[in-house]
């Protein structure tokens, strides 16, 4: 059961997503510790609790490509 906590809400649909958001069983892709140009690998996807670090102004204004996380 989830606790009632005042400064947080549950996102949902497509809101944009901000700095200090939770992202439950987030897929993290983990590639081979060697890889070839142009050659497919396998790669192994493990699902992670985590919390957004970047910052919600570069999230909305789409400023960049790759979204800073920290396990959580």
């Amino acid at each position: 059961m989830a606790k009632d906590y005042p400064w947080y809400k549950i996102v949902e649909g497509d809101e944009c997503l901000n700095q200090g958001d939770f992202v439950n069983e987030c897929p993290i892709i983990i590639p081979p510790s060697e890889m070839q140009e142009g050659e497919e690998c396998d790669v192994r996807i493990l699902n992670y609790n985590v919390i957004i670090m970047s910052q919600s102004c570069d999230l909305e204004n789409k400023k960049i490509d790759l979204v800073l996380l920290c396990p959580v």
